[in-house]
């Protein structure tokens, strides 16, 4: 069993009598409106009530409207009891065309019904016998006092939308009412900004039909046809070229279209599309019809609208009122598209003259904005253009940085890449196709001359060399103090062939690592020259008679010799070594019987003070790019 939780509902016993009452009712059925009987008795009572024709309506003073022929004034419908307005021909005008013109207007407003076209109550006559048009009565304001005073558009019009916008909003629903009227065979021929009213509720009214002609030749005379025309017939300020030569040729739907794009040029400019200080310079103006130029901050779509509604030949304006309206539609659709454009384009113009600093920042925001807009309309030429723009601008920076791979991207993007872009392009590569050639030579030539390639390598065979030679002479001075061996070249022959054959062995085991590049391979030539020379002095001194110590010294002078010489090609470091050979040269000449020993330090010294220096990589060459382990 469950309970409810909900309170228990109390009502007004006087509701509740009222509920018993009708619940009570016989002829109540459950799907008819409740009257109360107030209601019925009061309905009763007007019913009854006749109201005079004569008295029917009440002009007041108040004009509210004003032309050459015509005024407007307030009236009280007294049936209705209501407010309207009503349209007379001026007490001061007998004009029998203004009559006509305003009995035309009523007869074709009248049958003209459409939201955008105002309502006509009634066409009667007053106390004068002259006609009046009853009509609905719409507070407002003129289209062309808004233009002239922005201020003046209607809250309804401007709510969520700037001064175009809401403009563009008018003139749409002026299209819808022209577009009306033609599929009725009516043509306006008098549409402009003063023809069309705002109501403080977001009405528009396109007003003054009494110009209107009608393309049906059965229209039994309400309205005179096209082919009647014999006379001028419209407003200067916005006409047709058709409208100038009082010929019916061309007079149709297209007449229209011309007139909502002079209105809409007036919207865009502030000015009428023919202006002229002359009505017969304005007559030509119109009569020719040139496509205008407009300045930037005229919307491009809507300018290209603009000059097609108002082509000289009807046959290029828009075929229909509602084809014009579609085609501000369709900007109103493309506005944020244009928003974004308009953005981009002004990074675009500081792109252009921006420090090198800002180009990248400029160029990635006006780039983003154009494919924004590309990506709310496709269609959007203006932004495809900006787009194209930017790029060249930045292909243009990109090649004057020489930088090759950027701006081949860029140039790739554009459909149609400028020649003199291209041209840059391969000039650009062929510099740098040369400038790396240049630099790949520069560095095999850096390469053969880096002392610091294999200098650990160097270093140890400096060592084992330094080693061999200096125990090799240690060794047979040994000899020579105790007797064993006499001091002659036979010896010495002896001599130097041991070491000089464990050397050559020594370097053919390290060739791999110690010969490097063309520097190194010429340390260890100067090697063999050395060695080669050393033998040279053997024989030549051994074949002249000359003292055994002679070639020594002479043997270390040219030792000395050929260190100082790389020392001074190579690397100067050597200096220090190649004295150690020249002071031998001269301690050996000077004491002759320590020959062999001086021979021994000198070589073992001479040859370790190389192995040191070449173990510490060279400053000279630090910026080389040579690994500190001596990879090769």
């Amino acid at each position: 069993m469950t309970t409810s939780t909900e309170p228990t509902l109390k009502i007004d016993p006087r509701v509740e009598n009222v509920w018993s009452e009708l619940a009570t009712s016989d002829t109540l059925a459950f799907s008819e409106t409740i009257v109360p009987q107030s209601l019925l008795d009061a309905r009763t009572h007007q019913g009854s009530t006749r109201t005079d024709p004569a008295q029917e309506l009440a002009l007041r003073d108040t004009i509210i409207g004003k032309g050459g022929m015509g005024l407007v004034r307030l009236a009280d419908q007294r049936s209705l009891r209501r407010e309207v307005a009503v349209k007379s021909v001026r007490v001061d005008c007998e004009d029998p065309d203004a009559v006509e013109s305003l009995v035309r207007e009523g007869r074709v407003t009248g049958r003209l019904e459409h939201p955008n076209i105002i309502p006509i109550h009634d066409l009667r006559r007053d106390s004068r016998d002259q006609p009046m048009l009853v009509m609905k009565r719409v507070d407002g304001v003129s289209w062309a006092d808004t233009l002239d005073d922005p201020a003046r558009i209607p809250p309804r019009f401007r709510a969520g939308r700037d001064h175009l916008e809401a403009h563009l909003q008018v003139l749409l629903e002026v299209c819808d009412a022209l577009h009306f009227a033609h599929s009725k065979g009516i043509i306006h021929r008098d549409l402009k900004p003063d023809n069309v009213m705002l109501g403080e509720f977001g009405e528009v009214y396109l007003l003054d039909w009494g110009i209107a002609v009608s393309m049906n030749h059965d229209d039994d005379g309400v309205l005179p046809v096209v082919s009647e025309i014999d006379a001028i017939a419209g407003t200067p300020h916005y006409m047709s070229p058709e409208q100038t030569t009082a010929l019916p040729d061309h007079i149709g739907p297209r007449t229209d279209v011309y007139l909502l794009g002079a209105v809409l040029h007036e919207v865009l400019t502030g000015e009428p599309r023919h202006k002229a200080p002359t009505l017969y310079g304005m007559f030509v103006q119109a009569y020719r019809s040139a496509p205008v130029e407009y300045p930037p901050e005229v919307p491009e779509e809507l300018a290209a609208i603009c000059n097609r509604a108002t082509a000289a030949d009807p046959e290029l304006r828009f075929e229909s009122a509602d084809a014009f309206r579609l085609a501000v539609v369709d900007y109103l659709r493309h506005r944020d598209s244009h928003r974004i454009t308009d953005n981009a384009a002004h990074r675009l113009q500081e792109l252009k003259t921006a420090d090198d600093g800002d180009v990248y920042r400029l160029f990635a925001q006006c780039r983003f904005g154009f494919d924004q807009a590309l990506d709310i309309w496709p269609g959007n030429a203006r932004a495809r253009r900006g787009k194209e723009e930017a790029i060249t601008t930045m292909a243009d920076f990109e090649l004057r940085q020489e930088d090759e791979k950027a701006a081949a991207l860029l140039i790739d993007e554009l459909e149609n890449p400028p020649s003199e872009l291209l041209r840059r392009l391969k000039d650009l590569r062929d510099r740098l196709d040369a400038r790396d050639h240049q630099v790949e030579r520069l560095e095999r030539i850096q390469h053969a001359v880096d002392i610091n390639l294999a200098t650990r390598e160097r270093a140890k065979m400096a060592a084992i060399l330094g080693l061999l030679w200096g125990m090799v002479p240690a060794g047979h001075a040994a000899l020579v103090r105790t007797g064993l061996v006499a001091l002659d070249y036979t010896s010495y022959f002896i001599q130097f062939l041991g070491p000089t054959t464990v050397a050559l062995a020594v370097i053919y085991a390290m060739r791999r690592r110690i010969i490097a590049n063309a520097i190194t391979s010429r340390l260890i030539l100067a090697i063999f020259v050395n060695m080669g020379a050393n033998l040279l002095v053997r024989v030549t001194m051994w074949a002249a008679g000359a003292p055994v110590t002679t070639s020594i010294a002479i043997e270390n002078a040219i030792a000395g010799f050929c260190v100082a010489l790389i020392a001074t090609l190579v690397d100067r470091r050597l200096w220090p070594p190649s004295l150690i050979f020249a002071a031998a040269a001269l301690a050996v000449g000077f004491f002759p019987g320590l020959a062999l020993e001086i021979s021994t330090l000198a070589n073992t010294f001479g040859l370790w003070a190389i192995a040191l220096i070449w173990w510490v990589r060279s400053p000279l060459y630090q910026d080389a790019g040579v690994p500190e382990n001596d990879e090769i």
